[in-house]
């Protein structure tokens, strides 16, 4: 993607944008990170914006929760993913995604 007055090619912003298009689940059957890609994820998995998202999601859950009515009958499961469980190590391991 090329952005700014001159066009220039800025890789995060299309990291970024293959990222939103996995997430909302319009980018369906990849293999791996685009190669472009493998430095920004990798950055972002280990620095604070990873850890900051994590935070967010948990925090706008738990005042989900807080708003129903729970009884003492109800049963919860929750869904544990990488925002609970960190996948940290297994992108690691596996070059964030290249493999």
């Amino acid at each position: 993607m090329k952005s700014g007055l001159g066009g220039h090619y800025i890789p995060e912003i299309s990291c970024q944008s293959w990222i939103l298009g996995v997430e909302a689940h319009n980018i369906i059957g990849f293999s791996s990170v685009p190669k472009d890609c493998i430095g920004y994820i990798g950055n972002y998995l280990v620095g604070d914006q990873y850890r900051s998202d994590s935070k967010t999601v948990c925090r706008e859950a738990y005042f989900y929760v807080k708003t129903l009515n729970i009884t003492s009958n109800d049963a919860w499961v929750f869904d544990i993913d990488e925002t609970t469980l960190s996948n940290l190590p297994y992108y690691a391991d596996h070059g964030f995604g290249k493999d």
